[in-house]
């Protein structure tokens, strides 16, 4: 797969944030203040006080900044009392590098308490734009056969100036909905708006970016046996 574009890549640091105080501190308004200066957020909440709101959306910091290897990127943060949440659209290495520097220079320059193994769990979200060298025609003659009967079934009713226009275009892998554990679904789909024959496709991983495109490797190579 070519890989044209990062729509999210999403890192999801999980620890008890009450932790980086352990003295109880009131330092909520000064590490907001600190997080808006050190990556320029120009969206940042308008209190530090705990609501409702705040409870079930956390503090969300966005349009930020961040140095990134040779360059600059686009950072985004949600704070939560488990955790924190970094968004950007250059790769989920680059998010975690934020976190970590977010973490660390707040250590370094507010004493918090931060140290890497309280982070218990990390995940992530990915969604790309690819494009593919086949197009799903590949998956065989039975989804073949039954795209024939879909568009028979259309022109035969409503659409008989669309006949022969509908086509399999993408697949979804899930959890089952009784799962307790909500996990971001997989996804493949031909990109919006775009024509089918482009073979351009959006993809959704609860994976890094690096595996999510090694995945989407093996479908391409699936498609071409």
């Amino acid at each position: 797969m070519k890989l044209l574009q990062v729509e999210k890549a999403r890192s999801v640091w999980l620890f008890p944030i009450a932790e980086l105080n352990p003295a109880g501190s009131d330092i909520s308004s000064e590490l907001g203040e600190w997080f808006k200066k050190r990556y320029h957020f120009s969206k940042f909440p308008s209190s530090f006080l705990e609501t409702e709101e705040s409870k079930k959306d956390g503090y969300v910091f966005g349009h930020g900044r961040f140095r990134y290897k040779d360059g600059t990127i686009a950072v985004a943060l949600t704070a939560h009392s488990d955790g924190l949440i970094g968004d950007t659209v250059a790769s989920t290495d680059a998010t975690d590098a934020f976190l970590q520097d977010a973490l660390e220079g707040a250590r370094a320059e507010l004493s918090l308490a931060y140290e890497p193994s309280m982070v218990w769990q990390k995940a992530y979200v990915s969604q790309l734009i690819v494009k593919c060298e086949t197009d799903l025609k590949g998956f065989g003659p039975k989804l073949s056969k039954f795209e024939q009967c879909v568009n028979a079934a259309v022109g035969r009713n409503e659409f008989p100036s669309r006949r022969d226009t509908y086509r399999f275009d993408g697949m979804i892998f899930r959890a089952d909905w009784t799962s307790a554990k909500k996990m971001p679904w997989f996804t493949f789909e031909s990109r919006m708006n775009i024509p089918f024959s482009e073979n351009r496709y959006y993809s959704q991983a609860p994976l890094s970016t690096s595996e999510h495109l090694a995945l989407l490797d093996k479908l391409e190579e699936i498609l071409a046996e």
